[in-house]
């Protein structure tokens, strides 16, 4: 993956972690995100502890960048800023 690439989905990654911590609020505290104040709501904590193995936490970051690369994968064609949650979640 070339720097440019990879600057876009670092770039991407904010826009979709926005997308959804506004799912899971209501209108009004969904009104209150920014792309300044977005890493406040976020999940602290990045692994967890599961069977004896660390795992990596849902919707972290990092884990938003694998997604996005993974789908990347499944269809070159496809613009990153076009990636949305519903992308994600396909498998």
């Amino acid at each position: 993956m070339n720097k440019k690439k990879y600057k876009k989905i670092r770039a991407h990654v904010s826009v979709i972690a926005i997308e959804w911590l506004k799912g899971l609020l209501n209108d009004e505290e969904a009104k209150k995100i920014t792309i300044d104040n977005y890493k406040t709501f976020m999940p602290k904590q990045s692994h967890t502890f599961y069977k004896r193995q660390f795992k990596m936490n849902l919707f972290t970051e990092r884990w938003i960048k694998q997604k996005i690369k993974k789908v990347l994968k499944r269809d070159p064609t496809k613009h990153i800023s076009s990636i949305t949650m519903d992308d994600l979640n396909e498998r």
